[in-house]
């Protein structure tokens, strides 16, 4: 079986940061023990595997790789927030 490969890692953080944001408050969001049990498979997958990239990344504070795009991160941030906003507004 292949290992998990450094994409695997930032598809599953990705669907993780989306999950949480569409489900933010109604408790049905990750847990941080959940994404702790996901970081301990990943890591068993693959010796390669950064855990603290990986949460930085979810936390957005740094790019999947582990660099700091802080522009690029504030753009997508103020991004995400308007089009919950524009979300809201519709219902």
């Amino acid at each position: 079986m292949p290992s998990l490969l450094a994409r695997h890692v930032t598809v599953l953080a990705d669907m993780i940061m989306w999950y949480n944001l569409k489900n933010e408050g109604t408790g049905k969001a990750f847990t941080p023990d959940q994404i702790e049990i996901l970081a301990n498979f990943c890591q068993a997958q693959s010796a390669k595997f950064n855990r603290e990239n990986w949460y930085g990344y979810m936390a957005g504070v740094c790019s999947p790789s582990g660099g700091k795009n802080w522009e690029k991160i504030k753009r997508d941030y103020a991004r995400e927030w308007q089009r919950k906003k524009r979300e809201e507004a519709k219902k």
